[in-house]
């Protein structure tokens, strides 16, 4: 019963790790456009950067990151939301 306890933990705390990742990962991949907010066809353009939570294009803040999902073992599409500073329209960019 202990064992089965255990793995059970070990499984979940596996999930949450796995269900997030960092802003600095954004840098890493290709992020195409897929609904909402544009701020063009992909993230990771040479105009743009991006500090903690805020996407900056050609050094002037545009748009928040709210929300990161990863892919659960290859089965959902990694995604990043996003706000528009000005409008506060939220829009959605996935992995590719």
């Amino acid at each position: 019963m202990n064992f089965i306890k255990k793995y059970c933990i070990y499984l979940s705390v596996i999930f949450f790790i796995s269900c997030s990742f960092e802003t600095s990962e954004l840098k890493k991949g290709m992020w195409k456009y897929c609904g909402g907010y544009y701020i063009g066809d992909f993230f990771n353009t040479t105009n743009m950067s991006f500090i903690n939570d805020t996407i900056y294009i050609n050094s002037i803040p545009k748009a928040l990151i709210i929300g990161k999902e990863e892919s659960f073992l290859g089965a959902t599409v990694r995604k990043v939301v996003i706000r528009s500073l000005a409008s506060n329209e939220e829009g959605t960019y996935c992995g590719k």
